[in-house]
């Protein structure tokens, strides 16, 4: 069996699920985070569109 995916069904899987995902880069440091890709379960669960998310530091979650 192939396990092989390539990064068009991996983000197709990833924006289709139900369950919510975020990804963020790197940061500085290992601090300052941005957000890079949440999928629409994760909009749907915050409230804010992925536009609004994009380049904002996952620590927004927390008020």
């Amino acid at each position: 069996m192939n396990w092989h995916l390539d990064s068009e069904a991996l983000r197709a899987a990833v924006e289709q699920s139900f369950n919510s995902v975020v990804v963020t880069d790197a940061g500085h440091n290992g601090r300052d985070h941005k957000i890079v890709f949440a999928n629409p379960a994760f909009c749907r669960m915050t409230g804010y569109s992925q536009a609004e998310l994009l380049g904002q530091n996952p620590r927004l979650m927390r008020s």
